[in-house]
């Protein structure tokens, strides 16, 4: 594997982010580099003292360090930094164009209702179709989480109309980075684990035009065999439990090379799940601008969360380890790689659109999401078929059992995420 030489550049800022401050480090040699010092860590603290002034619960406030923060369904609170209703939301900007830099770590201390849910989002741009649910807060106990994310939300969920009541959020932080795109990037050479019949290259010109790039990975062809290769996930301690709900997605640059990738999960050299390719709706495709695809996989089609028909078919061990993702692809640049867990249209990932009567067990609709799980409904437009009441057994609603032959076409209706998304996939079968 060829290593080009790379870059870095390291954000610095003093008593505000602005101005940066853009200072390079070249690499001495394609196998090793002079890294500087990690930047010391600060802390910063949203708390009374800089809460925001809010009008019909709407509002802005521009903190010490110039990072704008903006409010939704908020209300004052006059022991705390804000108080947030039902879908109550306050964050980062996209206005503030850098973000908050080098977050290492999140605390939260608050009250909310017995059935509130405080969750942390994270974004690399801080628009509205790019939030990513993180975790439910818990009051007092740091999260890394969302550690080299510069645009970060604190969302509350409450049907019940409590509020959630935000004492303070303190941030460690250490102004270091490359741009929003490049700190949470997992496409770069030094990042490739493993490669077969290819070789890698540090990309600097044909870099994608999603986000703030100012580096990719470009593979050329070496030698004979299947070509693939694995990035790693960087994070140690990884489980399938941990990624399962997310997705992959990434851009490609396909000039030379208009065969969509498969995609699978890797622990260090065997797979984790299924791999997965661009004949299933769980296959996400997205033409950008000049030969660029954007390319979203549901892990939760490579990894299904749940199956369950009578113990015959048992999703993943949660606890398993993982830590790569492997690409199955000739020539191309891959370009912004990561897992995230934005909002996306449900999948499909069935091989075949039959049931048979004469199955012993019902037939599994394989459908994808991507977030929180919260419940499952199939309709039919004809009563030949009927979805499969979960019990202690069959601890799955994606199952439907044939009654007569026919077409029919079933509607799933999922609700999932840390916003109860409803969504709807539609699919015809033949029922012999």
């Amino acid at each position: 594997m060829v290593l080009a030489n790379k870059k870095k550049i390291f954000i610095i800022a003093g008593l505000t982010l602005l101005p940066l401050v853009m200072a390079e480090v070249a690499l001495i040699s394609s196998n090793w580099s002079m890294k500087p010092s990690i930047a010391e860590q600060q802390t910063f603290t949203l708390n009374n003292d800089n809460a925001p002034t809010l009008s019909a619960g709407e509002g802005t406030m521009v903190d010490e360090k110039n990072v704008t923060w903006e409010y939704h369904n908020a209300s004052d609170n006059p022991s705390g930094h804000v108080s947030l209703g039902h879908e109550g939301y306050f964050g980062i900007s996209s206005s503030t164009s850098w973000g908050f830099t080098g977050i290492q770590s999140i605390t939260v201390n608050f009250t909310k209702g017995t059935d509130g849910e405080l969750w942390l989002l994270k974004s690399t741009n801080g628009t509205s179709n790019e939030w990513s649910e993180v975790e439910q807060l818990t009051t007092g106990q740091a999260t890394t989480n969302a550690n080299g994310w510069r645009y970060i939300r604190f969302y509350y969920y409450d049907t019940n109309s409590t509020t959630a009541n935000i004492s303070s959020v303190t941030i460690t932080y250490s102004c270091e980075g490359i741009s929003s795109t490049d700190d949470v990037d997992l496409a770069t050479v030094d990042n490739v684990t493993a490669i077969t019949a290819l070789e890698a290259h540090r990309e600097t010109d044909a870099i994608s035009s999603r986000g703030d790039s100012t580096e990719a990975v470009r593979f050329t062809s070496s030698g004979s065999g299947t070509a693939s290769f694995t990035f790693s996930l960087k994070e140690n301690g990884l489980t399938v439990g941990d990624i399962q709900l997310g997705k992959v997605e990434f851009d490609f640059y396909h000039a030379d090379n208009n065969t969509k990738p498969g995609v699978q999960m890797m622990n260090n050299n065997a797979g984790v799940g299924t791999k997965q390719d661009s004949s299933k709706s769980c296959y996400k495709v997205t033409n950008v601008d000049n030969y660029w695809w954007h390319i979203e996989v549901h892990i939760s089609a490579m990894i299904p969360p749940m199956s369950g028909w009578n113990g015959q078919e048992q999703p993943i061990d949660k606890n398993k380890p993982v830590n790569g993702i492997k690409i199955f692809s000739g020539i191309c640049v891959i370009d912004n790689l990561k897992i995230t867990y934005s909002p996306s249209s449900l999948g499909n990932f069935n091989g075949t659109n039959t049931m048979k009567l004469s199955d012993a067990k019902p037939y599994w609709f394989k459908i994808s999401w991507v977030g929180t799980f919260h419940s499952a409904v199939f309709t039919f437009n004809r009563p030949i078929a009927e979805q499969v009441e979960m019990t202690e057994s069959i601890p799955s609603p994606f199952y439907i059992t044939p009654l007569e032959a026919g077409s029919v076409e079933v509607t799933a209706t999922l609700v999932v995420g840390y916003n109860r998304q409803v969504l709807t996939i539609r699919k015809s079968f033949t029922i012999s």
